[in-house]
């Protein structure tokens, strides 16, 4: 007798978005203005702008309308949340279309060059939430992006605690959590805060009671972003494995990359972001980091083709032999 096996509920996904809707890689040199509008084409209403001085060993600024226009947090540091006056903010607005920047050091200030992500909240691609938390193991947070998440940073707020960062591809933890990171430190580590794939799905995710997720009177914001690897998606979260051969290993997708972070996932290094505002070709690829201790340098890093893209350097932080790097990245509008 055959055994007939229980028919598998289809995933329903919500509408394709548009890459230009929802992202942005803008880049300006600082001119003291106050309330400067750096127009991007993304609804950051909701939404995370990702602040950086370029030339500068300095905090990369994280804003969200979540937590509040002033308040800023630094990936590359556990500090609560900072608050900066209306006369002295690093991005004094986030609204449809565009956000502002002030004459800070770290978003305009005369004589630097800067950069800005701007990830709009939307499904099948970011979405950010807060809660208070509740010390319960096995917690269920709603996310509703419509597909699995790829990549979490979540961050306690009002309490300095470092980054809890969870990447679907690690393979390493303990029984039935997963491995993170911490990306202000750029170490991974068995923390046992997020609990494994199976109990990620295309609404919720669960933590454990650990103080970087759920720790009684304490605040926290997550930004989430997806894994959506269908025809129509926009961003990608994987993993490769490192040659440690400045001819890399070749990564395949279905598109273009316009942006990728990476991050070594079983041993510590720096995490970088590329993007192709800031270039990246054969001999002048344009990398930060979002811990602050880095200024941006340039050199022969990686490369990107219309399928996908390729390591071009044996950089322990992005190819070492037999490292495991866990990447997102967005499709070029």
């Amino acid at each position: 007798m055959v055994a007939i096996l229980p028919a598998r509920t289809p995933l329903i996904l919500p509408p394709a978005v548009s890459v230009s809707s929802v992202f942005s890689t803008d880049i300006w040199a600082g001119n003291n203005g106050n309330g400067r509008t750096i127009s991007t084409g993304t609804n950051l209403s909701q939404g995370l702008a990702w602040v950086r001085n370029r030339e500068l060993e300095i905090n990369n600024i994280l804003a969200d309308p979540r937590r509040g226009m002033g308040y800023y947090l630094y990936s590359d540091f556990e500090a609560a949340q900072i608050f900066q006056g209306a006369s002295a903010r690093s991005v004094t607005s986030m609204y449809n279309g565009a956000y502002a920047v002030g004459n800070t050091l770290g978003a305009n200030r005369s004589g630097y060059n800067y950069v800005g992500w701007s990830f709009a909240e939307s499904q099948r691609f970011l979405k950010t939430l807060t809660w208070t938390g509740n010390d319960v193991d096995g917690r269920v947070l709603t996310h509703d992006l419509g597909v699995p998440p790829g990549m979490m940073w979540v961050k306690a707020y009002n309490v300095a605690e470092s980054w809890q960062c969870y990447h679907r591809s690690s393979d390493q933890g303990t029984g039935k959590f997963a491995e993170s990171f911490s990306v202000d430190i750029g170490t991974p580590g068995d923390f046992q805060a997020f609990y494994r794939d199976k109990d990620l799905n295309a609404t919720t995710f669960k933590v454990s009671n650990h103080p970087g997720v759920n720790q009684s009177g304490r605040n926290y914001i997550a930004y989430v972003w997806a894994h959506d690897p269908y025809p129509d998606g926009i961003i990608q979260c994987g993993m490769y494995t490192g040659n440690g051969s400045p001819s890399g290993p070749d990564i395949h997708l279905s598109w273009e990359s316009q942006y990728i972070f990476i991050q070594r996932l079983d041993a510590s290094g720096y995490s970088y972001v590329f993007d192709s505002v800031r270039g990246w070709n054969s001999t002048t690829d344009a990398r930060l980091s979002p811990e602050g201790i880095l200024v941006e340098d340039t050199g022969d890093f990686i490369t990107s083709v219309p399928t996908g893209f390729s390591l071009d350097t044996n950089d322990n932080s992005l190819n070492a032999l037999n490292g495991k790097y866990g990447y997102m990245t967005i499709k070029a509008a």
